[in-house]
């Protein structure tokens, strides 16, 4: 596949004060150590800038819930013990230091695969985008989600392994290992560190 960075757009996935901010919803109200999302935040803001230095696109997506949240979702909260946050308006929905530029797409979605909302794949196919890497958090649901999302569509997908996370309970870290060490690298996208992969969008391979 050809890759290059006018075929390829960065997809920055939900990096939002409610998943990855000491004073949003993961960490202050239900107690989930973030500091793996905190910590893919220096090296996501540099690929970021890197990547726009060489003509990339980048796309922002923002999770937004509570009445807008489709009636399955709704149904799901209503289960628990899924809460609804980033509610439109409130702090946990604002973007946590990786902020998008004033001509920078915001997707908004109200599920987890940002696929949801037709918009991305309006703006992709109008640029001409071919691939997609995809960013952010976390890695076992909304990642993921946009990841199968991309894959159904015809998108080839890579992920910077070490410019996704999740938070810190043990059961999300073992999928998150295993979407990035297995599943993901047999099966859906090719797998790579950021900075190998931006050498290669340098080089317009």
């Amino acid at each position: 596949m050809e890759i290059n960075p006018k075929n390829t757009a960065l997809i920055v996935i939900d990096m939002q004060n409610g998943y990855c901010s000491n004073e949003g919803t993961f960490a202050k109200e239900l107690g989930f150590d973030i500091s793996q999302m905190q910590e893919i935040v220096p090296k996501l803001k540099e690929f970021i800038s890197n990547y726009k230095q060489i003509g990339g696109l980048v796309i922002y997506t923002r999770q937004i819930e509570g009445e807008e949240s489709p009636e399955n979702m709704k149904a799901l909260y209503e289960r628990g013990p899924l809460t609804p946050m980033c509610k439109r308006g409130s702090y946990d929905a604002e973007f946590y230091e990786v902020k998008p530029g004033e001509d920078d797409p915001i997707i908004e979605k109200h599920t987890w695969s940002a696929f949801s909302n037709p918009k991305l794949e309006e703006i992709l196919k109008e640029n001409g985008i071919e691939n997609v890497i995809l960013a952010g958090v976390c890695t076992d649901v909304c990642v993921n989600d946009t990841l199968a999302g991309a894959l159904e569509r015809g998108y080839n997908i890579i992920v910077p392994k070490d410019l996704v996370a999740t938070d810190g309970r043990e059961w999300r870290q073992a999928l998150h290992n295993i979407y990035l060490q297995t599943s993901w690298p047999i099966l859906r996208a090719h797998v790579h560190d950021s900075k190998d992969i931006l050498n290669y969008l340098e080089k317009g391979d």
